[in-house]
């Protein structure tokens, strides 16, 4: 769809280009020769053509997708406007500007051939896939860089929506659009004023055109405002790298308190506010600084004690230093719109694994996997803690907390509280409380098949590793804010990152993938171990399960890995020299009940084996004592 809208771009501008040049060129019915009035009568009259019809097949296409929206069990839901209005933004709003671009350029070099080059240079810089041509200079952009002029469309059209946030859509770029609008109109009217014949007239068409220019001045602060971060993956990269680098060493004298528990306001208007007040057990009456976790974009305002009065404070990286801590601390934040935790008037998502509220923790919740460029989550450690949590200004959102009254919630938590709201929708099947997009279809079509393989493999994980989880919780949140496709398992609920389904029935395969990094690391401090190893153990059991369980779907589904290795050693320069081509042979060689033994024995020695040198040797030792 997006060629096509680029080439309605280019042919729209080159059409009344051509039409009005040619009048130019002619003198037909002395267009430039006659009064202004008819000039701009003429105009106007083309322009409500073009709109016309514009509005008419814009609106077919809004009818069409909003009926197979319908006929595929799509709720009825904020999702369907947006949709429409996407339709509206991205498909309407271009032709309009490039009717405009055409008039300028006949007003203004008539029927001369270097036009047509000028057109082409507006139609890559300006056109609907400018961003697809020029990537790297529009994710580089921040917020008041003039380049957001230019930023009208999405980075990547096959990426324009996004669970939780909804569409790509943004007021800047809109105001982006009605400055490239206001100033063409002025430059338009400007080149209308030779064809007046009177001084009132003159200083009219003066009078609007430097009254357009002055509102398009006035809404550029506006306009070149940053674009949301979710959409941009170079924005969670950056993310990444700020809380690595940011992020001091944390002494363990910095750690000597206890939380015994959190009251949690969450106040929404123009952005989302917090106030946390956190009940301490310091260890020493007489502590100079201690040290909280807390996400960056959580930036702090404030530090209070009971009585109000503030506490100095400093803030680096994912840490809040507080100077002569008291107990109890009040902590006021606002949460700024990030990659990680998306934060708006119109979506929130802060999932219980980022410390979104101040934590103890001694590690970044972000880090940069370098080998691949990726960003990698650090879920820190947990401690049992009692929280209340205010909610204000929100209407449609999910906790895992206990609701206690209106809009509050109250209940012991050991993995944290989880705070979302934004486009989503909650079906309650049988136990199972779910949480998933809007631009889902209904849930209930497949859920008893997805689900019964979802147990299925759970059971066996938790046979295999002795994990202790006996059951998968009440509550399953299928939201997937950024591109990650992996799980989070907590006590009370669990987060499936999974890519919008067309149906859950579909996916089943997809569980092992997804539901490995779920079960198994969740509750394990990963943040010292070579990811590397961490995938190449996921990609093993993957295979095995697949050997193990028959996942019934129609999608022809195999091991990934066969006997090369794939996506966990992309990151190494030469698998031979580390011997990481051997240990698959090894691996693939082994019998069923070898695979099932050794992966049971890698998992529980993980925290020892640091590099593929240990691997391989701790992968020989087994051969030779089980052999």
């Amino acid at each position: 769809m997006a060629v096509i809208i680029h080439a309605a771009f280019l042919i729209f501008i080159v059409c009344f280009y051509i039409f009005l040049s040619n009048e130019y060129r002619y003198g037909s019915e002395q267009f430039f020769a006659g009064s202004v009035k008819i000039s701009v009568l003429k105009l106007i009259a083309l322009f409500v053509n073009h709109f016309i019809i514009l509005t008419i097949f814009t609106a077919l296409q809004i009818i069409i997708v909003l009926t197979y929206f319908y006929f595929k069990d799509i709720k009825f839901s904020g999702f369907y406007l947006e949709t429409a209005v996407y339709i509206f933004y991205y498909w309407f709003a271009p032709s309009i500007l490039a009717f405009f671009i055409g008039i300028l350029l006949a007003l203004y070099f008539g029927r001369k051939h270097i036009t047509y080059a000028i057109i082409i240079g507006i139609w890559l810089i300006i056109g609907p896939m400018n961003t697809e041509f020029f990537y790297n200079f529009f994710v580089s952009l921040h917020a008041g860089d003039i380049g957001q002029l230019l930023y009208l469309y999405p980075l990547n059209y096959s990426n324009v929506y996004r669970d939780v946030i909804g569409y790509n859509i943004n007021l800047s770029s809109f105001l982006a659009f009605l400055i490239w609008l206001l100033i063409i109109s002025s430059l338009i009217i400007a080149s209308l004023i030779k064809g007046s014949h009177t001084k009132n007239v003159k200083l009219a068409s003066l009078f609007v055109s430097f009254s357009l220019l002055i509102v398009a001045f006035c809404i550029l602060p506006h306009a070149t405002m940053e674009k949301i971060p979710a959409f941009n993956y170079k924005k969670i990269i950056e993310e990444a790298k700020y809380s690595q680098n940011q992020t001091p060493d944390i002494q363990d004298e910095l750690l000597s308190y206890d939380i015994r528990n959190y009251k949690i306001s969450i106040h929404r208007k123009d952005k989302v506010k917090a106030t946390v007040e956190v009940d301490l057990d310091l260890w020493k009456e007489d502590s100079e600084q201690i040290a909280f976790s807390l996400y960056h974009s959580m930036k702090v305002n404030n530090v209070k004690n009971k009585k109000g009065d503030r506490i100095k404070f400093s803030q680096q990286g994912d840490f809040v230093f507080i100077h002569e801590p008291t107990d109890p601390l009040i902590f006021e934040y606002t949460m700024e719109d990030s990659a990680l935790l998306p934060a708006s008037k119109k979506y929130l998502f802060l999932p219980s694994y980022i410390n979104w509220v101040p934590k103890k923790s001694n590690s970044p919740q972000l880090i940069l996997d370098q080998p691949i460029e990726e960003d990698r989550i650090i879920v820190s450690g947990q401690e049992p803690a009692d929280y209340e949590l205010e909610i204000i200004g929100i209407d449609n959102y999910y906790t895992n907390l206990p609701k206690k009254g209106k809009n509050t919630y109250s209940g012991e938590q050991v993995n944290g509280v989880t705070l979302i709201a934004g486009a989503i929708q909650k079906e309650r099947l049988e136990d199972i409380l779910l949480i998933y997009p809007q631009s889902w279809p209904d849930v209930k079509e497949g859920w008893n098949h997805y689900y019964a393989a979802l147990k299925e493999t759970h059971n066996y994980l938790n046979n295999m590793f002795n994990l202790g989880k006996d059951r998968i919780p009440d509550e399953i949140v299928f939201l997937t804010p950024y591109s990650k496709y992996s799980s989070f398992l907590t006590s009370d609920h669990l987060f499936i990152h999974h890519a919008t389904l067309y149906e859950l029935g579909t996916s089943v395969h997809e569980i092992p993938e997804m539901y490995i990094p779920g079960i198994l690391w969740s509750d394990v401090q990963t943040g010292n171990m070579d990811p590397g190893l961490i995938e190449a153990f996921n990609e093993l059991l993957n295979d095995f399960l697949y050997e193990e369980i028959e996942y019934d779907t129609d999608i022809y589904y195999r091991s990934m890995i066969g006997l090369q290795p794939l996506d966990s050693t992309i990151r190494y320069e030469d698998i031979h020299a580390l011997g990481i081509d051997a240990f698959y042979e090894n691996y693939s060689n082994m019998s069923k009940q070898e695979k099932k033994n050794f992966l049971i024995s890698w998992y529980e020695n993980f925290t020892s084996i640091e590099d593929w040198d240990e691997a391989t040797s701790f992968m020989e030792r087994f051969l030779k004592e089980n052999r």
